[in-house]
């Protein structure tokens, strides 16, 4: 879990500031093997997938920064990537999701 709570803050960091630093680099990696060392991707393969999803959905929100959209589409955005990391958050604690904890997470 700490691995994953310095890796949101560290990438999410980078995609609002474009430049990454060789120490932010190092960082971002060193948390990516921090979350292998617990969680190898071949067993936990959504583990990464969601830590994937929660990429593209910074990368998505950059779009609030530069484009003329509508209300509901920055809502839609932002909900996106809030429910990409409480997702992200229980294939962390919990190594897999059923569909009902998948459910139960999104909804809270």
């Amino acid at each position: 879990m700490f691995a994953y709570s310095m890796l949101y803050p560290l990438t999410d960091n980078i995609m609002d500031h474009s430049s990454l630093t060789k120490t932010e680099e190092v960082d971002i990696h060193h948390m990516v093997e921090l979350i292998e060392s617990k969680y190898d991707r071949v067993t936990y393969p959504k583990v990464y997938e969601s830590i994937l999803e929660i990429h593209n959905a910074q990368f998505e929100s950059l779009r609030q920064q530069y484009d003329d959209m509508a209300t509901d589409e920055m809502i839609r955005i932002t909900f996106h990537k809030g429910a990409a990391s409480v997702i992200a958050d229980g294939y962390l604690v919990l190594g897999e999701l059923t569909l009902k904890k998948k459910y139960a997470i999104s909804n809270q």
